[in-house]
């Protein structure tokens, strides 16, 4: 079967089906099926827009409203999933799925369909975690907020999908599996999004899970849209050798790979759309786990069903093809015309159908009674300017690229073709350069924007560190006892009989150290009130030493200039020397044995180590 695969479609289906014709008119084979991956945007009308999260000026009718009135008709069968970017309000009617146009059906918020013999499911939506849990509390008419939230993927879908037994050919999904870089060209990858380099490095772009049923399913292929670029991947998986290829493309734009052509399975006689009776046994069995509030709620991994249980789905459920029972169930858009009167949401006939012939209650019903805040909008409504755009690219026959499809090696072999509109060896291509949305624009901004702030933070906790540890170095300098080697030169007085005349500087040191003579400490007592027996020894030594020390010459010492405080303590140390506490200080040896030359405790005259003991 020949299946041609679209990114995101973001309404420009004309420009999409010209496409898909174009490359059936260079190959000469018509392509059975077309698969978009999401980002549709099925809008009716204006009241349509009012539903869509998207920025303002990307606001516009596009072309998907004239296939839905009937003025044109999709030219090929297209089966589609829901992105974030969504008439959300017009999927919500078709939750089980069903037609949007004539011969364009949607999969539902996520569904398994048969078609030529091969099996399709998907899933819709993209995974924000604060949500994951919640049930679908969503309800036309939507508010803003749930605008902004309905399309995000629920665990009980994934549930679903997790209780599928039997091969899938095809997987598709808006947002990728998480990790699935890694099997790819992830350097490529990066060269052409670099702002997506953060995200893989950290294992953080993508669906967590997705992630799990990829694992789970291991399908032949997984397509898939949203981030905007063409990546492929194998994936190998541990039974026996399978492995899943895994296929992203870009969105509908000149010169952006956003197309390939894929070759699956056999060539089918008919190709009739029809239900699969494993998803709808899964569905019976598992519509007790539905809710519609926004309380969170954990649900099994899977529900088990069995092959009796088919067959008694089968019997009620009847006939497994689909019916061809579109039913227009809101205003469509007329160009030039006023806006359209906001209308009152409707039960679609094709939920109501399904949903009897199940036999499960129908939990998708509008609540009339709710204000939907409709609000004037700024329409593009004129989708002329677009095609323009593509025309003058040239993006039928001509705008292929001269040197033919682009292929990568493993699609080469197997005869798969991936049309990339405009010339790929382009030099903005080889130099990384790629247009980058509105969305994508805003993601960057948030992300620099959280950089800054974490920069800034952590300076200011640098600052702070650093300063906290400038407070400790002080603090443990003051208190630290060690020994100090003085490197500032200083005299002691000379003996008192000494014949030569004391020199003016050390005149000046003896007073500033040790003022006049000390006659009255002579006779001071000890600290305990009677006279010391060390202080007369001090003097006693004092004496001597000034007896045989009449060519003493100066004593050095080395002082630290950044040690003032020693200093200090050192002058403090004045008033014991003069009550004869020098036996302390040096270690019990006289000043007479010092300046004597005594080899046990002679200094150089450069230096004399002092050890202080608080």
């Amino acid at each position: 079967m020949r299946i041609a695969v679209q990114g995101c479609s973001h309404g420009e289906l004309d420009n999409i089906y010209d496409s898909v014709v174009g490359s059936e008119q260079q190959t000469g084979v018509k392509v059975d099926l077309l698969i978009c991956c999401g980002d549709f945007q099925a809008v009716r009308n204006e009241y349509d827009l009012n539903c869509m999260k998207v920025p303002k000026k990307h606001l516009k009718m596009a072309t998907f409203w004239e296939y839905y009135c009937g003025k044109k008709k999709a030219p090929v069968l297209t089966v589609f999933i829901g992105g974030n970017h969504e008439a959300s309000n017009h999927n919500w009617e078709l939750y089980y799925g069903g037609w949007v146009a004539p011969n364009i059906y949607y999969l539902g918020a996520a569904g398994v369909v048969s078609i030529g013999g091969l099996r399709i499911g998907g899933v819709s939506g993209i995974y924000k975690k604060y949500n994951y849990h919640k049930g679908h509390f969503e309800i036309p008419p939507l508010s803003p907020n749930e605008v902004c939230s309905i399309f995000h993927i629920r665990s009980l879908e994934v549930m679903r999908c997790k209780s599928i037994q039997n091969h899938l050919d095809v997987f598709i999904s808006h947002d990728w599996p998480i990790g699935v870089y890694e099997y790819g060209d992830k350097e490529q990858l990066i060269r052409f999004k670099p702002f997506f380099e953060e995200e893989i490095n950290t294992h953080q772009l993508g669906s967590p899970p997705l992630a799990e049923l990829l694992e789970h399913l291991q399908p032949s292929y997984w397509l898939a849209g949203h981030l905007h670029c063409k990546f492929t991947a194998v994936i190998p998986h541990d039974n026996f050798g399978k492995t899943t290829r895994f296929l992203a493309l870009d969105k509908c734009l000149p010169k952006r790979k956003f197309l390939q052509i894929l070759d699956i399975g056999s060539k089918a006689e008919t190709l009739q759309l029809e239900y699969d009776l494993e998803w709808l046994t899964i569905l019976y069995h598992s519509q007790r786990y539905f809710k519609a509030d926004d309380s969170d709620q954990r649900l099994p991994t899977s529900v088990q069903v069995t092959e009796e249980d088919m067959k008694v789905v089968k019997e009620k459920f009847g006939s497994l093809t689909i019916p061809d029972n579109f039913t227009a169930t809101a205003p469509f858009y007329e160009r030039n015309q006023s806006r359209t009167t906001p209308y009152t949401p409707r039960v679609n006939p094709q939920t109501e159908l399904f949903c009897s012939k199940l036999g499960i209650p129908n939990n998708f019903v509008p609540d009339v009674s709710k204000d939907g805040g409709f609000q004037e909008l700024n329409i593009t409504t004129d989708s002329d300017a677009m095609n323009m755009t593509y025309q003058n690219d040239s993006i039928l026959l001509n705008s292929i690229d001269e040197t033919g499809p682009v292929l990568d090696e493993d699609e080469e072999a197997n005869g798969n073709m991936m049309f990339s509109f405009g010339n790929s060896s382009s030099e903005e291509e080889k130099e990384g350069k790629t247009e980058v949305s509105d969305d994508e624009i805003e993601v960057e901004t948030k992300r620099a924007t959280t950089e800054k702030e974490e920069e800034e933070l952590q300076a200011s906790e640098v600052e702070k560190e650093e300063k906290v540890m400038e407070r400790e170095r002080k603090r443990n300098t003051n208190i630290t006892s060690t020994p100090v080697t003085i490197k500032r030169r200083l005299t002691l007085p000379p003996p008192k009989n000494m014949t030569s005349t004391p020199t003016h500087t050390q005149r000046q040191t003896k007073k500033e150290l040790f003022g006049s003579p000390a006659k009255e400490d002579r006779n001071e007592t000890s600290r305990d009130g009677e006279t010391g027996e060390g202080g007369e020894n001090a003097n006693k030594n004092i004496s001597e030493t000034n007896k045989a020390d009449n060519n003493s010459s100066d004593v050095d010492f080395d002082l630290d200039e950044s040690d003032d405080h020693l200093i200090s303590k050192f002058l403090s140390l004045k008033k014991k020397f003069n009550r004869g506490m020098s036996d302390s200080l040096l270690g019990n040896t006289s000043l007479s044995q010092l300046d004597a030359g005594d080899p046990k405790t002679k200094k150089t005259e450069s230096e004399t180590q002092i050890i202080f003991n608080d």
